[in-house]
């Protein structure tokens, strides 16, 4: 079963500034569970029982997980667009060298179909 809060964003009383501070505090700021419940404890006047202290580590560990899952999709995506681009060149080289699509696809691992396809995206004609 999940609980469900929606939070509207964009009335600038007090408590909806208090909200936001709470929730950064929870689930953005780079601070440590000692500090982050120091915090709680002092801005919010909030005690934390052992199972509130496990919950709210289970819910800074995932906002952590989530931001790393990203970085890493991010770094993965990065890591792709190079290595298409670093195979457009090669066979960008291999064209003025004269070679036919055969090698192309067999230096950077494309089908030929696929070469071909970039060749004519790029207005080119490979060597006859």
């Amino acid at each position: 079963m999940f609980d469900i809060t929606m939070i509207h964003i964009g009335r600038d009383d007090e408590k909806t500034d208090t909200l936001l501070k709470f929730l950064h505090l929870v689930f953005m700021s780079r601070l440590t569970e000692a500090e982050r419940e120091a915090h709680l404890k002092k801005d919010f006047g909030i005690d934390l029982w052992d199972e509130t202290r496990e919950e709210l580590s289970d819910m800074c560990n995932l906002s952590q997980g989530l931001k790393e899952d990203f970085r890493e999709e991010l770094m993965e995506e990065v890591r792709n667009d190079v290595e298409q681009e670093e195979k457009k060149n090669t066979i960008l080289r291999l064209l003025k060298r004269g070679n036919g699509i055969d090698i192309m696809a067999a230096a950077t691992g494309w089908t030929i179909e696929h070469v071909q396809s970039f060749l004519k995206s790029q207005n080119l004609q490979p060597a006859q």
